[in-house]
């Protein structure tokens, strides 16, 4: 039993741990805001704990932030909100770019004012 107390212990205190249950609030919090049902919210959640875990990490090494569960979880629910747009903004594009392959460069022209 004190084994296993303290691979809670462990967990509880880990930046992976934290991350997750940011992002899995975050995303919550997401879910209640666009009033989803219990399917789309336990989708929206799972896929929100999913991002953050994977993403976090990689803003948080990025910006420099250092190794701190709270950084983790802050950054986790930030991810865990926006994870959801960030993929439906990137399905839109590669199906824009399926049907017009020079989308993207047209896209970035019109944005830079290129040619």
């Amino acid at each position: 039993m004190e084994k296993i107390r303290q691979l809670v212990g462990e967990l509880m205190n880990s930046n992976l741990f934290a991350t997750f249950v940011g992002g899995v609030f975050g995303a919550l919090l997401y879910a209640i805001q666009k009033k989803m049902n219990f399917w789309q919210s336990l989708i929206t959640v799972t896929t929100g704990g999913a991002g953050a875990v994977f993403l976090a990490p990689l803003i948080v090494t990025w910006a420099g932030l250092g190794h701190n569960p709270n950084i983790y979880a802050g950054i986790g629910f930030v991810t865990g909100m926006l994870v959801k747009e960030v993929a439906e903004i990137v399905i839109r594009i590669l199906d824009e770019l399926e049907k017009n392959p020079a989308f993207l460069v047209d896209l970035i022209r019109k944005r830079f004012g290129g040619k």
